[in-house]
């Protein structure tokens, strides 16, 4: 049995799509106190969002578990989460051996040291929970236990263990290799996308009003509960500050509402090739974007055009979201597993 994709839902990929526009966006760096806020309220939720829809194509159960099937899972990921994650810090790290050894140990700071993309966190903590859901799963089926039921349970108890992990992020520490404190962060949301698929689905069933009604619920909750914490920009899925309920409850509702949102786009939209194409390629994009974005603004900047608070961030972000895809076109024909992706 296939362990990580199900079948692809449409308005997942709109979510996915929205969830990297929005990562684009929050990597736009101009110093103005207006778009840091801006930029904090996107923090708030988009990386949850990920991590949400990537849980909810996650299979619960294989038909056996064994030696073989462990060694094809890792396998699995290490190439398509691990590779891209090497070879990309490489690409942009000032090299040397030393810096290579501080790079694989994989936090922040590691990365900060090394001078290389610090989003690159992302590739091994998705690695670290998917192990911590397969070890879940496997332990689930071999104690007979009620999937439903470990699965709510266990999700308390991921986010319980990051929240009060040790986290070492301050300027004198090194943070934690593989930031393995986020990775169990980030399964609790995964188990909570494997909770929600089913309900998410029934969605699209909903008359135009409900759905309205349900995106407003969310997105007011969301902006209220950001309005009591304002969490810094760096406040991701590292769990830092003194408002561990308000991250959990702040990301959740933000990512309900980015996926009823995605459900409402859908009934208009339908399977529009480019969202779609973004969507199925989010991990090209997210790989390739973020250094593009200051040529991109200083390119614009000759020509004398100037950016408002609204227009700054979304220009530039849209140009590096087409170039972006450019390029993951390009590597999908040539070298496509530098981006974890397969050979057509």
């Amino acid at each position: 049995m296939e362990d990580l994709v199900q079948k692809r839902s449409n308005y997942a990929d709109i979510a996915k799509a929205i969830a990297i526009f929005l990562v684009i966006v929050g990597h736009v760096r101009p110093d103005t106190h207006d778009i840091v806020a801006y930029k904090s309220l996107i923090y708030a939720f988009h990386m949850p969002l990920f991590f949400i829809i990537s849980g909810m194509f996650v299979y619960a159960k294989r038909e056996v578990y064994s030696f073989e099937t462990w060694k094809n899972f890792l396998k699995k990921n290490f190439l398509i989460l691990i590779i891209p994650f090497i070879i990309w810090g490489l690409i942009y790290m000032n090299f040397s051996y030393e810096n290579f050894f501080i790079f694989l140990f994989g936090s922040r700071q590691a990365f900060l040291q090394v001078g290389t993309l610090t989003s690159l966190w992302f590739l091994p903590v998705l690695f670290l929970a998917r192990i911590l859901l397969e070890g879940l799963f496997h332990i689930t089926d071999k104690l007979k236990w009620n999937l439903n039921l470990t699965t709510f349970i266990f999700m308390f108890i991921f986010w319980a263990i990051g929240i009060f992990l040790p986290h070492h992020n301050s300027e004198t520490e090194f943070g934690n290799f593989w930031c393995y404190d986020v990775a169990f962060v980030a399964a609790g949301f995964m188990l909570m996308g494997k909770i929600i698929k089913p309900l998410t689905d029934k969605l699209s069933e909903f008359k135009l009003l409900p759905l309205l009604g349900l995106f407003i619920l969310f997105s007011a909750a969301f902006c209220y509960g950001f309005s009591l914490t304002k969490f810094s920009e760096e406040f991701v899925l590292m769990c830092e500050g003194r408002y561990y309920l308000f991250f959990i409850l702040n990301a959740l509702n933000g990512s309900f509402a980015a996926l009823v949102f995605s459900v409402l786009a859908n009934r208009f939209i339908g399977e529009n090739k480019f969202v779609k194409y973004v969507g199925m390629n989010t991990m090209g994009i997210y790989l390739l974007h973020k250094n593009m974005l200051p040529d991109i603004i200083n390119f614009i900047s000759q020509f004398g055009f100037t950016f408002g608070f609204q227009s700054y961030p979304i220009m530039s972000s849209i140009i590096a979201l087409f170039l972006s895809c450019i390029g993951v076109f390009v590597i999908k024909k040539t070298v496509p597993e530098i981006i974890g992706a397969k050979r057509s």
